[in-house]
């Protein structure tokens, strides 16, 4: 809700940084919760592309040309993590 102040009037500084803080939370989970919606479906992704690697491998004529299984964990962790 806002603060409605007359024209001229001083707003409350408190008012300010305490409605800035709760606007950031609410920001943060909006934020948080469409990260969430992401990791599942990359998750889902990789487990129908790891099914499709599987029966890839399946008819591979040699193990040269079998494809590793991607770990969907070990992906996401090289995107977050910060470059060397």
């Amino acid at each position: 809700a806002r603060c409605w102040s007359a024209p001229g009037s001083r707003v409350n500084p408190h008012y300010t940084r305490n409605s800035s803080f709760i606007y950031e939370k609410q920001l943060f989970h909006l934020i948080e919760e469409e990260w969430q919606r992401v990791l599942i479906a990359f998750k889902e992704k990789t487990v129908d592309l790891n099914r499709r690697i599987f029966n890839y491998n399946l008819k591979a004529p040699s193990d040269q040309f079998k494809r590793r299984r991607i770990d969907p964990d070990r992906e996401i962790e090289k995107i977050i993590s910060p470059p060397n």
